[in-house]
């Protein structure tokens, strides 16, 4: 029987040689169906990686809080005031679909970068980036390293003056805008580093932004000029 069975799979691996196993298949139970199965791993993965990001949003809280604990009451006052920072208010002309709506639009969206950076919160900023904006990309990712970790910036000015404006030929509803900003000296507290004075400065920025209907504008990207 040993050696029937030798031979048997001799027999078995040399048609598998030949034809590369793609017909041979040894049947214990059920047929498992692959879709369900391929559905199986990836709820399985799933649950893995939501469960290592908890763990790691769990451990980055702890830290955040212990850095926070640990500040002192000076420090703490400091942040508190920058957490309490009121948002901008939004123009009424910046949900206008009209060239003068385009430039309010751009200098809300500006005056909304010392904001975030001084309480953390995005929505405004987030709603009006486009998922192609690099900037956008940027400013919503440090900001949101910083205060994950228990880091802020102190509150300061952004005091914008109108240039100029031009449209897209081929994109009516598109527009460039132009605009002088002068950015106050302000300190950016990152936790694990000393405070850092970020000092003032003046420079010419374009924002490039488009209407969407039903959403309005939609800031595409700011760069200097």
């Amino acid at each position: 029987m040993r050696r029937a069975a030798v031979v048997g799979l001799a027999v078995v691996l040399a048609v598998c040689s030949a034809a590369g196993c793609a017909a041979l298949r040894t049947i214990t139970g059920p047929t498992p169906s692959p879709t369900v199965d391929l559905e199986e791993r990836m709820a399985t993965a799933n649950a893995r990686r939501l469960a290592t990001a908890s763990a790691s949003a769990a451990q980055a809280a702890t830290a955040a809080a212990s850095a926070i604990a640990a500040l002192s009451p000076q420090e703490r006052a400091l942040r508190d005031t920058a957490l309490a920072t009121p948002a901008p208010q939004r123009p009424a002309e910046a949900d206008q679909h009209d060239m003068a709506g385009a430039v309010a639009a751009a200098e809300y969206f500006i005056t909304l970068y010392p904001y975030v950076h001084a309480t953390g919160d995005l929505t405004d900023f987030r709603a009006m980036s486009a998922a192609t904006c690099k900037f956008c990309e940027s400013v919503i990712a440090n900001t949101t390293s910083m205060h994950t970790a228990g880091g802020w910036e102190d509150p300061w000015e952004h005091h914008i003056t109108f240039t100029s404006i031009s449209d897209d030929p081929s994109t009516p509803d598109r527009y460039v805008v132009e605009l002088n900003l002068v950015s106050d000296e302000h300190v950016a507290h990152n936790i694990g580093n000393p405070p850092t004075t970020v000092e003032a400065f003046e420079i010419e920025i374009l924002v490039q932004l488009l209407w969407k209907d039903g959403t309005g504008w939609t800031i595409e990207e700011v760069a200097p000029k």
